[in-house]
């Protein structure tokens, strides 16, 4: 263990140029042409070498999503749920949250019901289960990274794997996420950090500001996405990606389906209107819900569509948008 770094160590080790320097334009431009494309570990959600937050309210089954990414990524599947995979090679989830027999039921239902052969390739997802912190165990994941090289590692999730730190200071946000960044940087893999959306959000639209805490986790990441319950049943889901500097940023809202016998997501629609999704009817703010309207007419609605997602009358509907 006598070569594993503490976090401060590790954020030193980062090449200089990832540091602090200065460049030219035409420098910079050439250095840049030599880089290889950005390989899709998961879709536009997920590429090769990125950090990304993924805030979700509680229950809505966003830990089970990234572990059926991990198994599609480790197994070398081509796809899942419509997003292609253009790398394959081992990922690293590390759980702070779930109890070990927890995942160990999961896993033994996952495996049952999986839409793709797992057995072969299934040593190649590690799951290391702690109670402690992400920095408490810091010596032993850095081991994990360095021995299994893995191109995608999870983090599940930010409330317990940071306990202790004030997850709405951007201070200690800023530098918890600078750990991440740099083992990104000297290891060269992607980065998924589970999180919660703030209460209250239920019937906010996905631009809205969901999230809990600071900004400073959104702009601290590369991007980030969204898992959403449907109002129109228990088991859909809607997922959406909010923001991106690594690929073209997309309105595009996937409608995905968790099965309850199998535990497994599957892909319903690959773009939907959101606005029909996330139970408008119960917002009660007339100020949110003309705006809501604005953005429907946006989007080519009639009035009489936009009477019917809103649940209001169609002549309350023209006063709004008159």
């Amino acid at each position: 263990m006598t070569n594993i770094p503490t976090p401060a160590e590790l954020l030193k080790q980062l090449p200089r140029e990832k540091r602090f320097d200065a460049y030219t334009f035409n420098c910079l431009s050439e250095k840049g042409q030599s880089l290889p494309p950005l390989k899709k570990i998961w879709g536009n959600y997920i590429l090769d070498g990125s950090l990304i937050h993924f805030p979700s309210l509680r229950g809505s089954g966003k830990s089970l999503l990234m572990y059926q990414v991990c198994l599609a990524v480790a197994t070398g599947q081509n796809s899942f749920l419509g997003e292609k995979i253009e790398a394959e090679g081992k990922t690293l989830y590390l759980d702070f949250e779930m109890p070990e027999r927890f995942l160990r039921r999961r896993s033994a239902q996952l495996s049952a019901n999986a839409p793709f052969t797992i057995k072969e390739n299934g040593d190649k997802l590690i799951v290391f289960n702690s109670r402690h912190t992400f920095l408490s165990e810091f010596p032993v994941i850095i081991k994990l990274i360095k021995q299994e090289n893995p191109i995608l590692i999870v983090v599940d999730n930010l409330r317990t794997a940071a306990r202790g730190m004030n997850t709405n200071s951007s201070k200690d946000m800023a530098e918890f996420f600078s750990v991440l960044a740099a083992i990104r940087e000297i290891h060269n893999t992607a980065i998924i950090i589970i999180d919660h959306l703030r209460k209250g959000t239920k019937s906010l639209l996905s631009d809205s500001d969901l999230q809990s805490g600071s900004g400073a986790k959104t702009d601290l990441v590369d991007g980030d996405f969204l898992l959403r319950h449907s109002c129109q049943h228990k088991d859909l889901r809607i997922l959406k990606r909010i923001k991106s500097r690594l690929a073209e940023e997309s309105n595009s809202v996937k409608l995905i389906k968790l099965n309850p016998d199998t535990l497994w997501f599957e892909l319903v629609e690959e773009d939907v209107n959101e606005s029909e999704h996330i139970g408008l009817s119960e917002i009660q703010d007339k100020e949110e819900l003309i705006d809501m309207a604005k953005d429907l007419q946006e989007q080519g609605k009639s009035l009489s569509e936009i009477a019917a997602i809103l649940k209001k009358g169609k002549t309350t509907i023209h006063r709004w948008l008159s």
